[in-house]
């Protein structure tokens, strides 16, 4: 199961596992680019519709948040609380300075390289539907 974002040009597309997509969602909650209707309608498959505008600031908004973040770093986002309260850690950071990282289930996760990928797609898409 996962997420399927259709751009509304140039047949772009997107895909999120329902692992990866909770972790890019609390970094679109974030950016405080979306209205709070469509921030709730994108965290299911019923087509809700992200203008062009909205997708481009969208991507604005998460690559600063991704400056100077390694590819391979691994967000993290915990469920145990409403997804407006829950805290998306940048994980690699924490093991890199040799922690011991024990999440609590249920862990959603994706890299920072994935979120490139969904930036990009918010860039090319022309708005987006999320399916």
């Amino acid at each position: 199961m996962g997420y399927d974002l259709y751009g509304n040009k140039d047949n772009s597309y997107f895909r999120a596992s329902i692992w990866s997509w909770r972790p890019i969602h609390q970094l679109i909650e974030e950016s405080n680019v979306l209205p709070p209707y469509v921030l709730e309608g994108i965290q299911y498959n019923d087509g809700q519709h992200v203008t062009e505008d909205q997708a481009l600031a969208l991507a604005d908004e998460i690559e600063k948040m991704l400056d100077g973040v390694d590819d391979k770093m691994e967000y993290i986002s915990s469920t145990g609380t409403p997804l407006g309260n829950s805290m998306v850690s940048l994980i690699g950071a924490l093991q890199a300075s040799g922690a011991t990282v024990e999440p609590i289930a249920p862990m959603y996760s994706t890299d920072a390289a994935h979120v490139r990928e969904f930036v990009e797609f918010c860039r090319k898409s022309g708005g987006f539907e999320v399916c």
